[in-house]
């Protein structure tokens, strides 16, 4: 991957863009970084001018010391490239700061594709933090590599494949990006107030991609979201966990294209 450096007060932050056309900006999960699109961004530059790039204190990205919120960093990156109307694609966490965005600069993107999306304003259960907990405590212990698939299916992760290759990629990217662990929750802002509250202004279209043995915790935000956004659509890939993008790119790609399709 070849990375570019945009400077964001004092921060920077690593991208890559490939592609001409209809811009779309693939934002990553928490604790990985921009390669687990690997598998969309290639295919769909044919297409698409595709852009990724690492929040602050994953990849090359700098890690921050000052507060600051992803939203507003995805805005001045939008504002620095100079590419109008992007569709966001947003997983877990991305899918949290996409949300963020189109409330926030409502009349700047054009529709969001959300996969297993977090939502600002909610908390998450204690049966679903203890699914982290353990993925935490290998990183500490530098022991995540020798984990096998039952570790990775219990954890939050909720992987549904026993392929050693994207087992291996993801533990690739989480212990490379264990820095991501020591961010200060606190310097991070959110909207206030937060996006649970807000979520009927979004008018623009929003596809909704859930992993058929993710937790239940994603399932309840996804219900939420249709029931603030009546239009929304919601697709369920089977037998995936959390990131059905990593599990099954495949039938992900046939989704996501047919979206795109759909809203160009």
């Amino acid at each position: 991957m070849e990375y570019n450096i945009f400077d964001e007060d004092g921060a920077k932050i690593n991208y890559e863009i490939d592609g001409e056309g209809d811009p779309l900006i693939f934002l990553h999960a928490g604790g990985l970084d921009c390669r687990m699109w690997d598998l969309q961004f290639r295919k769909f530059a044919n297409h698409f001018k595709v852009i990724r790039y690492n929040f602050r204190g994953t990849g090359h990205s700098s890690h921050p010391r000052k507060p600051f919120s992803h939203h507003k960093d995805l805005h001045e990156f939008i504002d620095f490239l100079g590419i109008e109307n992007p569709i966001l694609i947003g997983a877990s966490l991305g899918g949290k700061v996409a949300i963020d965005f189109a409330l926030s600069y409502p009349k700047e993107v054009k529709a969001l594709i959300l996969e297993s999306p977090g939502l600002g304003g909610l908390d998450f259960s204690q049966q679903y933090i203890q699914t982290i907990v353990p993925i935490i405590g290998a990183l500490k212990t530098n022991e995540l590599h020798s984990k096998d698939f039952a570790f990775f299916k219990n954890s939050f992760l909720a992987l549904s494949t026993e392929d050693d290759a994207i087992i291996h990629k993801i533990t690739d990217m989480l212990q490379e990006n264990a820095q991501f662990l020591t961010i200060n929750p606190g310097i991070i802002q959110g909207l206030e107030p937060p996006a649970n509250q807000q979520l009927s202004k979004i008018k623009i279209p929003v596809l909704l991609i859930q992993g058929e043995k993710d937790h239940r915790d994603l399932f309840e935000i996804a219900e939420i979201i249709k029931n603030k956004l009546p239009l929304s659509q919601q697709k369920i890939i089977a037998d995936t966990g959390h990131l059905p993008n990593l599990e099954n790119p495949t039938r992900f790609n046939q989704v996501l294209n047919k979206f795109l399709l759909e809203n160009q």
